[in-house]
């Protein structure tokens, strides 16, 4: 099972069925969600790749530094 991010997480929550029959519907936008999401995959990815990097690998450039920050999201949290 992939983990989840916090954003993931809460998006999960305002949309089950506990949250509804506790606070009402709570709408929140497609597009919100969509730019929301894809920060916080670039925050991740980012971090992941400056981790990698200072973690000694300096042989690598900047687009293998980002493909490396693309794999780790992808495989930690999906697409």
């Amino acid at each position: 099972m992939k983990k989840q991010t916090a954003l993931q997480w809460l998006i999960e929550q305002v949309h089950s069925d506990e949250y509804t029959n506790a606070f009402g519907r709570t709408y929140i936008s497609i597009d919100l969600i969509e730019k929301a999401l894809e920060m916080e995959r670039e925050q991740i990815m980012i971090t992941a790749s400056h981790s990698h990097f200072e973690g000694g690998n300096y042989k690598m450039n900047g687009l293998e530094l980002f493909e490396y920050g693309f794999k780790y999201y992808n495989e930690t949290y999906g697409n």
